[in-house]
């Protein structure tokens, strides 16, 4: 393989990683067609989680499909209203048998007006545990994410 070669391999995975980077990987990002009328940052529509008593764990979404080693960026508005605990606003995670890895979470505890928040991830496999909103021993808490 030339100098040539290299360069137009180069930029060829730069053209295509470029084009798979605005490629939006979560159904219903804007939660408009699964989310509830309210509280919505844009559209009609935003996804809600509330805990009354304490719970140990209350999440919405699940496992995410995903490019092996390949790094994401997850950007959502997220407002609270009241509650304590752990809020997070993304929480990602994986499972590799011995621990939980590969986690990365923004805590949403203070977001008392619509604030964006962002986190980036990676997994080695092909999924990845990705929830828009969790509570973590959470109380008495209502988020919103957009």
């Amino acid at each position: 393989m030339t100098f040539r070669t290299i360069s137009l391999a180069l930029i060829a995975s730069v053209i295509l990683l470029a084009s798979s980077h605005s490629q939006n990987l979560y159904p219903d990002p804007g939660f408009e067609q699964s989310g509830v009328t309210g509280e919505a940052h844009s559209g009609q529509k935003a996804a809600c989680l509330k805990v009354g008593d304490r719970q140990r764990w209350v999440c919405l979404g699940g496992p995410l499909t995903v490019e092996p080693f390949a790094t994401y960026r997850a950007t959502e508005w997220v407002k609270v209203k009241g509650g304590s605990g752990g809020l997070f606003g993304p929480y990602c995670y994986e499972w590799n048998s011995f621990d939980w890895a590969f986690s990365r979470s923004a805590s949403i505890n203070d977001l008392r007006d619509w604030t964006i928040v962002e986190v980036t991830f990676l997994s080695p496999y092909d999924h990845i545990q990705f929830h828009p909103l969790a509570f973590i021993d959470g109380v008495q808490a209502e988020a919103w994410v957009d």
